[in-house]
């Protein structure tokens, strides 16, 4: 088991097309690296949320391919095919180097893959369902499960005539004959669940959850513990470099040479766990961390440098615009900003813990996470300490009122009149809930709970009573308000009161996903992030328009506004910008507006018959072409091929002429380079 933890169009006149587009931002770098493959002078890393990247150069930058919003546990390759198990969506394929990926789960009961390994011309999966074997390179599948008493199966490994699997609780199990068979072979193993396997030369080794390492030199018939010098006893991965055996546990990398009997730790310049995946190739060795991405080493890991570069962090969960800086927290506890519209991030706080929220006050920026309370910071976010005095450290919800702020946490809400320095609870008549979003409205403050509706208080939080007459839905995930209108996104759809709470009407006219994640309001204007994207009404809710066309990946958790941007955070898909002017006719368009990244955009419509819109931007000038080939590489046509300068396009593609099929169009501008896939159906 790898791991368990889980575009504007711009016409040379210089006019943005009405439909216009999302393009993301840069970065932030980061986050979860679940798993690697080495595929020749290719090396692919899987991550929890964010699909599949790829490193052409020996981790020195990485791209995104094509598999991108699927949680990725476990990568292998068997000749040119290169495989991706899912946490969710079984397993995938690709065979032009993650350009394209493809399904394939005949035979498959389970979509839950926690391994994978390569046996000579076989492939084996670990699945929730016990094991399955492919002799066709993933086109089917088989369940090869007799003798297993435990099917839950967490991790493989495979030597060139012996198959073992670690299960969930229940042992190591060992085939002799392709996985026909199983037998037990956990003689000396503790109980604890088996996360990870490596087989060196006659030597097994077995890392479990909490229990460290066991090792067998007779095939599994006996294993001893083989600890020394490891701390950290949770043991996500294994690999092994020439006679090294390299341990990725909860706190950090250790190494033997000797086979186990001793460990050393070899994490200088890691600064980040647990490592949950590690890869080895010639005198490289790659980690995979759950919070600050990818680190590499050169000298088995005597050291270790960041390799981040490209490799986005797309688990997103808050964000905050603050003088035209771009703040951003995540799932997997960090917070970074960019002062460049997001084209460039600087790493400030990290706290292995969800940042829920941000708010503001006239001196101070808070940050609320899930476990370790609330952040403060008073230089715009370059910096942050803890101020928790008093206050319960599962934090949901921010509000600044005045110079009071309010603290929504997972049973009561918490005051401070000192800018967070200490804190009191506040909660009469609202106690023994979870507050999920707070917001204020004329003398009033609103606090909206995950199961009991929304409350209100008339005195500073000193009572609250119930305010639900017309509401429905008692979930509330968001609260807005927009002049004396208050808005509440519930999971089955928005509200509003006129009145200051005391009554509620629906209002989803437009609305095709009731699913509301967050909400943000601009002059009369209001937006609405949802599981399948963004809506934006211009009549105070009386009816909804979808603006989310071309953005990719739509589960929208955030939303931040600048006086030009809209910053939308995707659960899985990182950070996603538009231009205001775009959806707003209000907003004026700023004079000097240029791309702020390089960016090649999916074609629309795809599939397509005959013809689509290929469109890309560029913040510099350059020489650009932008070719089109077959499946077999060969080009088929030459749409672009001068110099352009500094902007935005868009170039029809006629296809009347080709016949049905996968075709791909690469985009060559200066010395950047990507290529997108396209479906051509007739």
């Amino acid at each position: 088991m790898k791991s368990l933890i889980f575009n504007i169009v711009f016409f040379i006149s210089i006019s943005f097309n009405i439909n216009g587009q999302w393009y993301q931002a840069n970065g932030p770098y980061g986050g979860s690296a679940s798993c690697f493959v080495i595929s020749g002078n290719n090396i692919f890393a899987g991550t929890s949320t964010g699909g599949v990247f790829l490193s052409t150069n020996n981790g020195n930058s990485w791209n995104q391919t094509n598999l991108m919003n699927t949680p990725i546990t476990t990568l292998a390759v068997l000749d040119n095919n290169i495989f991706a198990g899912s946490y969710e969506d079984g397993i995938l394929r690709s065979t032009d180097n993650g350009l394209s990926w493809t399904q394939i789960n005949n035979g498959l009961t389970s979509t839950y893959i926690n391994d994978l390994t390569v046996s000579n011309t076989n492939i084996f999966a670990a699945t929730g369902s016990g094991v399955f074997i492919s002799t066709d390179r993933g086109t089917s599948w088989t369940s090869v499960n007799n003798g297993l008493t435990n099917q839950t199966v967490s991790c493989l490994a495979a030597s060139s005539t012996q198959i073992f699997a670690g299960a969930m609780a229940g042992g190591v199990f060992r085939s002799t004959n392709n996985g026909e068979s199983w037998e037990p072979t956990s003689n000396g193993l503790s109980n604890s669940s088996k996360l990870s396997l490596a087989i060196l030369d006659t030597n097994i080794f077995v890392g479990t959850y909490g229990d460290g390492i066991f090792l067998s030199t007779n095939n599994g018939e006996n294993w001893i513990a083989v600890n020394t010098g490891m701390w950290g006893m949770t043991v996500y991965a294994l690999t092994i470099s020439g006679t090294n055996v390299f341990a990725g546990t909860s706190s950090a990398v250790f190494s033997t040479t000797n086979k186990g009997a001793n460990w050393v730790q070899v994490s200088n310049g890691i600064t980040s766990s647990p490592v949950i995946s590690l890869t080895a190739s010639d005198t490289n060795l790659f980690a995979g961390t759950y919070f600050d991405g990818i680190f590499h080493s050169t000298n088995n890991g005597t050291s270790w440098s960041l390799n981040n570069n490209g490799f986005l962090n797309n688990q997103f969960s808050s964000l905050i615009v603050l003088d035209e800086n771009l703040i951003a927290g995540t799932y997997s506890g960090t917070i970074s900003l960019s002062t460049d519209n997001g084209i460039n991030w600087v790493e400030t706080a990290g706290t292995a813990s969800d940042i829920n929220a941000f708010a503001t006050s006239d001196t101070y920026l808070f940050a609320s996470t899930s476990s370790v309370g609330v952040l403060r910071s008073s230089n715009k976010g370059i910096s942050w300490n803890f101020v928790n005095n008093g206050l319960s450290a599962y934090v949901y919800s921010l509000l600044v009122s005045g110079s009071d702020i309010f603290a929504g946490t997972n049973y009561s809400v918490f005051l401070s009149t000192n800018s967070g320095t200490n804190w009191i609870t506040a909660n009469t008549g609202i106690e023994n809930n979870t507050i999920k979003t707070m917001t204020a409205s004329g003398e009033n403050i609103f606090a909206g709970t995950f199961g009991h509706g929304i409350y209100r208080s008339s005195n500073n939080g000193s009572s609250w009573i119930s305010v639900n007459t017309g509401l429905t839905n008692p979930y509330i995930q968001s609260l807005v308000g927009s002049g004396t209108n208050l808005f509440a996104g519930t999971v089955d759809g928005l509200f509003l009161s006129t009145n200051y709470g005391a009554s509620w009407v629906p209002i989803n006219n437009g609305l095709s996903d009731r699913n509301i994640k967050c909400l943000i309001t601009y002059q009369t204007n209001i937006f609405a992030g949802t599981q399948s994207g963004i809506f934006l009404s211009t009549n105070n809710g009386s009816s909804w328009i979808d603006v989310s066309d071309r953005l990719i990946n739509k589960n929208i958790v955030s939303l931040a506004i600048s006086s030009n941007y809209l910053y939308a955070g995707n659960y899985s898909g990182g950070i996603w910008i538009r231009p205001l002017s775009e959806m707003i006719t209000s907003v004026e368009t700023p004079s000097s507006f240029l791309p702020l990244i390089l960016q090649l955009n999916q074609n629309y419509p795809n599939p397509f018959n005959p013809s689509t819109k290929i469109s890309w931007q560029s913040p510099v000038s350059s020489h650009q072409s932008l070719k089109i080939y077959d499946v077999l590489g060969d080009e088929v046509a030459t749409l672009v091929n001068e110099y352009r300068n500094a902007g935005s396009y868009e170039v029809d593609f006629n296809a009347s002429s080709l016949s049905s099929g996968i075709y791909f169009y690469k985009l060559h501008a200066g010395s950047f380079v990507q290529t997108k896939k396209m479906l051509l159906i007739k």
